[in-house]
């Protein structure tokens, strides 16, 4: 009797501690699709929040009629909710049908997990679940997806005598708004800044082989007093160079020494801003019809937090590659973003007296005359391609409206040898043709503006 009594009185904190937990669980669980399609999420999270305080209630009295009153109170609750705004935008049946889910979610959820045995049964499958996510994360860190990934474009390289040889440990020299220059001169009369992404940036090989460090020995080659700049960003469109751009040439006070006169980092008159850009806003715009993509389509921040999982977790790594094949679509609103990114940045460049030449990029899947290690690489990617050949003809009509614009497609047709390390980062050689462009039509706008 004595020992019985000692075990009630070790079991009783842990079994109330076991109807906490599972309730919270369960109250998560019913959480999910408000935080997916609520459109204010501060209402959101307060339903899981009202759950969770009723299965606490109803574990400690026992309400005659809490069968029927309480589911009640969710569905008035749920539709308090539906009328100050919890639902997203969309057609008339659209939100008839979210209205119907939310409304019937919350009550139904309670009557399913009422029971409290049947509640710590979905608590304990749901534990499994996370703990199970963090194992197999675990377990991919020591596998290592990504380099998986990397090992097999390293991999192609190897199998290809005209695919290029990477360079082993690359001098790279990052500075606050972008990458070193090599041989910059201390004297110049006018500047050129060359925003793009990881092309620009030019991991690949070290600062004097980037094509921005190229160009600039070009002008020097020719003794014209211009400076370069490397302002490319890894990952970055062109809606995403904006901001960096306006913080990084707005007002500042005048240069002193030899090139006084300038406002070093405001636009002076007959600078030039170039945006070498294509791969990253084709890739933004490639959008498959998977649940993800849909949420992230509808919403900002279900696209950020996706984003964040997928970039820092292996998991989410292997499951964006996995929900990126199958049937693609063109998604018209990041189109139409970088079209308006484009004439924001024409417009401000010009009003300060410089100028402006968007320059389509070059990429792997734009040769006429493929080599046999190109053709390797198109069939490594599923359906990308065939994407890409859609969209690109799209944004090259969009950058070729401009007075001053280029396309660079095929400036590595005839090449003996890639330049290509993957579908579009290149080499040294592939960085020197970009640089033969860049100074050509640099030169074309400086002598002939209008």
């Amino acid at each position: 009797m004595v020992d019985s009594a000692k075990d009630e009185v070790l079991i009783r904190p842990i079994s109330k501690s076991m109807n906490v937990l599972s309730a919270f669980i369960v109250a998560l669980i019913g959480a999910i699709p408000w935080v997916l399609f609520a459109s204010l999420i501060n209402l959101a999270v307060l339903a899981p929040l009202s759950l969770f305080i009723v299965y606490l209630i109803c574990d400690k009295y026992d309400f005659k009629y809490s069968l029927f009153l309480i589911p009640l109170g969710l569905i008035a609750y749920g539709s308090l909710l539906i009328k100050r705004g919890a639902i997203p935008e969309g057609s008339p049946n659209y939100r008839f049908l979210i209205r119907l889910a939310i409304v019937s979610l919350l009550p139904f959820i309670y009557l399913v997990t009422r029971n409290q045995k049947v509640r710590k049964i979905v608590a304990v499958n749901a534990l499994v679940f996370i703990i199970g996510v963090f194992v197999i994360e675990g377990t991919l860190r020591v596998i290592s997806p990504k380099k998986i990934e990397k090992d097999k474009w390293s991999e192609l390289l190897s199998k290809f005598a005209e695919a290029p040889k990477p360079e082993v440990d690359p001098v790279i020299s990052e500075i606050a708004y972008g990458r070193v220059t090599t041989d910059s001169p201390e004297i110049y009369d006018h500047r050129i800044f060359f925003y793009g992404g990881s092309t620009t940036f030019g991991r690949e090989v070290s600062d004097k082989d980037t094509y921005p460090s190229q160009t600039q020995r070009m002008f020097n080659s020719a003794g014209e007093k211009v400076v370069v700049e490397n302002r490319g960003v890894i990952g970055a469109a062109a809606v995403h160079l904006i901001p960096g751009l306006l913080a990084e040439l707005g007002d500042d006070q005048m240069t002193a020494g030899p090139n006084k006169g300038h406002i070093r980092q405001r636009i002076n008159n007959g600078d030039i801003v170039v945006f070498y850009i294509g791969v990253n806003e084709a890739k933004n715009a490639i959008f498959y019809r998977n649940p993800i993509a849909r949420l992230s389509e509808r919403f900002t921040y279900f696209e950020n937090t996706s984003n964040w999982i997928f970039k820092n977790t292996n998991l989410g790594y292997l499951l964006n590659n996995l929900l990126g094949v199958g049937q693609f679509s063109i998604d018209e609103n990041s189109l139409s973003q970088t079209h308006d990114a484009l004439n924001q940045m024409n417009d401000y460049v010009s009003a300060r007296g410089g100028i402006f030449l968007p320059v389509l990029q070059v990429n792997s899947l734009t040769r006429s005359d493929p080599l046999a290690y190109e053709i390797a690489i198109r069939e490594s990617m599923n359906n990308f391609p065939d994407a890409i050949e859609i969209v690109y003809p799209r944004l090259a009509e969009m950058i070729l409206s401009f007075e001053h614009s280029a396309d660079a497609r095929n400036i590595f047709d005839n090449l003996a040898t890639s330049p290509f390390f993957d579908w579009c980062h290149t080499d040294k050689l592939g960085n020197q043709k970009i640089a033969e462009l860049m100074y050509k039509l640099i030169q074309q706008i400086t002598t002939n503006p209008n």
